[in-house]
């Protein structure tokens, strides 16, 4: 999870777009997608305001190149159409790597000191590691597999995990631990392979977390400039970001019926 929340609101005239080759607009439905299947983006009587009714992640198709040295705006708005239900939005980016694989909060939201091996071959399929020392770790944090052992954290973005979190620690009859996984994993790994706890955190990466939204236009607007070394500080990429798309999730609280607009939805590089 994130440390701190911060909403930036810029003058769009203390910003100025860099090139419009490297700037990524919202204009049509079909630049959208979401993340469940019977959740759909639909275009209003409006021009290029567009409304999700329930609850989804959704993100941009497209993505544009990032250079962390530069600085990137991205910017939305977005109203609550059914002011009677209390609605909430999320609202980032949704960073890559140079395979155009997602970098999300599990991958670099690492946990320092927690670095250990197991201590046992792990098969695929079970629920419980047998790890040397757990003893900084915590139950429901993610294992991640095959980390610089070093501490130095040079793994990061670190894609080796399933996302399944911990249900329980204790120490065995070799004064060793039994680290128990809520569901099985699906790899297996030999004895030996370093392993280390990270928080689970958000799957985009979200400067605007779980914010009500009323029924009027909210205008969001953020700068992201730099890379952290290790988790997701607001207005900074996550370690390792090569290209970006823009992403929400949309009534993260799940109320039933309830509708979201949006509209101008932009990421681009300014000078």
């Amino acid at each position: 999870m994130f440390k701190e929340l911060i909403i930036l609101t810029l003058s769009a005239a203390s910003l100025t777009a860099a090139t419009a080759q490297n700037s990524l607009k919202i204009t049509s439905v079909d630049q959208l997608a979401t993340g469940r299947q019977n959740v759909k983006v639909e275009a209003t009587a409006e021009p290029q305001v567009f409304r999700v009714n329930g609850a989804s992640s959704l993100y941009s198709k497209d993505s544009i190149a990032i250079d962390p040295a530069k600085r990137y705006r991205l910017s939305g708005k977005f109203r609550n159409a059914t002011p009677d239900k209390a609605l909430r939005i999320s609202f980032g980016v949704n960073g890559m790597d140079e395979r155009k694989r997602p970098i999300s909060g599990g991958s670099v939201d690492a946990v320092p000191g927690t670095e250990t091996e197991l201590a046992a071959d792990f098969k695929g399929g079970d629920t419980v590691l047998k790890v040397k020392d757990a003893s900084e770790w915590k139950k429901g944090r993610i294992p991640v597999f095959k980390v610089d052992a070093s501490g130095k954290l040079a793994d990061l973005p670190n894609l080796n995990t399933e996302y399944i979190t911990i249900k329980d620690i204790a120490i065995n009859a070799d004064n060793q631990y039994d680290v128990t996984m809520s569901s099985p994993l699906k790899q297996s790994y030999p004895a030996g392979t370093s392993v280390r706890q990270h928080e689970s955190g958000q799957w985009f990466h979200f400067p605007a977390l779980n914010v009500p939204l009323s029924g009027d236009w909210q205008e969001f607007e953020f700068v992201f400039n730099g890379e952290s070394a290790s988790g997701s500080e607001s207005g900074k990429w996550r370690k390792n970001t090569k290209s970006a798309g823009i992403a929400a999730y949309i009534n993260p609280g799940q109320v039933k019926d309830g509708v979201t607009e949006l509209k101008d939805l932009g990421l681009e590089e300014v000078q």
